[in-house]
C-alpha cells in the first residue's frame, strides 16, 4: 500500500480581500500559504507523490513555488468547483486501488504530518476517513428566517482535511457524483457517503483553521509567525 496527497488549491480567495491575490499564494510568515501544507506532506516518508490541483492561469506560479519541495510533485488545472477540482485530482493519481489518497484543502496550512498519517491509516483500516473535531457552538437550522432545529451539541462536529481514501473508492464515488448531475460538494467525504459508505473518524485540531476571510488570514498570520522556524520551510 502506498500513499498519495491530493492539496486541492483552486480558491481565488476572494474574501480574504488582501489584493487580487489568491489566498493559496499569499505570504504567510516566511512562505507562501500552500507551502505550509505541501511542507508538511512532503516531510512524510509515506507520502509516495503529490499532486496539486489549482487554477489553469496558475499552474506556472504554483510549479515555481513548490518545485524545490523535495517530494515527487505534479500541477494540474483544477476546475470550476472544489469538487470538480478534486475529481480531477484524484483521477490524474496512478495507484493501486488500495493504495490510499489523502486530500487536503491548501487554505488549511497548520495540517501536522501526526494528521495525515492517522487518516491514512484509518482509510487503510476502513477504507474512508475524514477529520473532525467537536463543535464548540450550538449550531442552529435556520429556514425563511426562523429557527427550525438545533441539534445536540454532543453530536455535532467540524468538519476538517485531510480526508483520506483507498484509491477505488473515492474515484468510484466521484464517479457516481458525476452521474447524479452534482459538483458542488463541499467535501469528499460527503461523496463516499452519498455513494453508500461507511466513513470513519480521526481527531483533527483546533489549530487546523482554513483560511477562508480576511479575520481568518490575519490570525493565521500571527500564527505563522510564531510557528515560523518550527518548521521546514
Amino acid at each position: 500500500m502506498k500513499i498519495y496527497a491530493a492539496i486541492l488549491a483552486g480558491g481565488q480567495g476572494l474574501r480574504c480581500s488582501v489584493g487580487d491575490i489568491p489566498k493559496q499564494f499569499l505570504m504567510l510568515g516566511s512562505r507562501p500559504v500552500v507551502r505550509w501544507s505541501v511542507d508538511v506532506f512532503a516531510s512524510c516518508a509515506e507520502v509516495e507523490g503529490i499532486v496539486i490541483a489549482c487554477p489553469e492561469n496558475e499552474i506556472p506560479r504554483m510549479k515555481s513555488l513548490t518545485d524545490d519541495c523535495g517530494k515527487k510533485l505534479s500541477v494540474i488545472a483544477g476546475g470550476h468547483t472544489r469538487q470538480v477540482s478534486s475529481r480531477k485530482a484524484v483521477n490524474s493519481i496512478s495507484c493501486n486501488d488500495d493504495d490510499i489518497i489523502v486530500i487536503h484543502d491548501a487554505a488549511r496550512p497548520f495540517v501536522t504530518a501526526e494528521m495525515i498519517l492517522k487518516c491514512a491509516a484509518k482509510a487503510a483500516e476502513t477504507g474512508a476517513a475524514g477529520t473532525y473535531i467537536p463543535a464548540a457552538d450550538t449550531i442552529a437550522e435556520i429556514s425563511d428566517f426562523s429557527v427550525k432545529y438545533i441539534p445536540p451539541r454532543e453530536n455535532i462536529y467540524y468538519t476538517q482535511t485531510p480526508q483520506a481514501f483507498k484509491a477505488r473508492l473515492i474515484k468510484s464515488s466521484h464517479d457516481f457524483a458525476q452521474a447524479q448531475g452534482g459538483e458542488n460538494a463541499t467535501d469528499d467525504v460527503s461523496l463516499v457517503i452519498a455513494a453508500g459508505r461507511q466513513v470513519s473518524v480521526t481527531e483533527g485540531s483546533p489549530m487546523n483553521i482554513k483560511i477562508t476571510s480576511r479575520f481568518d488570514y490575519d490570525a493565521a498570520l500571527q500564527a505563522a509567525l510564531r510557528l515560523d522556524g518550527t518548521r521546514d520551510a
